[in-house]
């Protein structure tokens, strides 16, 4: 169990790697970092192989233009808690892999992903699949209620 809520963060522009690599914590509850200002946070929570559930409720993502790999290669990772913040507003490219191994999200979480996806008004590739989800979990997404808004938006799941 990892609770960062102290920390002054405001003027931090680079949050890459931040979490990378950290294989003991189950939960990671950020719900009091400020983000406001971070314009990187590729590989933010690369690797994080034990971490089931992540509190990001209180990202501010308005401002990020690198978010490559940032959720890759957490096989244990089950639920994010996204915020009304978190965006992909200032993102171009997301062909990155951002979710890329990451095969037990549950569906409020795909569903929050495709909620996430339509605030993405420039990125240029606008596929599931280059964010890194399987084919499965595209599958999975076409049930959900964002889909259509998803669909509506230009997005695909790209298999």
């Amino acid at each position: 169990y990892v609770d960062i809520n102290n920390l002054d963060t405001a003027h931090i522009e680079n949050m890459a790697c931040v979490f990378y690599h950290n294989e003991k914590a189950k939960t990671i509850l950020c719900n009091k970092i400020s983000t406001e200002n971070c314009t990187n946070m590729s590989q933010h929570f690369e690797q994080c192989k034990s971490v089931v559930e992540l509190d990001i409720r209180n990202y501010n993502t308005r401002k990020v233009t690198n978010m490559t790999n940032m959720f890759r290669s957490n096989q244990s990772l089950v639920h994010i808690y996204f915020g009304e913040n978190f965006t992909f507003e200032s993102i171009t490219n997301l062909d990155a892999a951002m979710f890329y191994d990451t095969p037990n999200l549950d569906n409020d979480t795909l569903n929050e992903i495709l909620r996430i996806c339509v605030t993405g008004t420039n990125v240029t590739v606008k596929t599931l699949k280059d964010l890194g989800l399987s084919s499965t979990q595209c599958e999975t997404c076409t049930s959900l209620s964002n889909y259509q808004a998803f669909l509506n938006a230009g997005w695909t799941t790209g298999y």
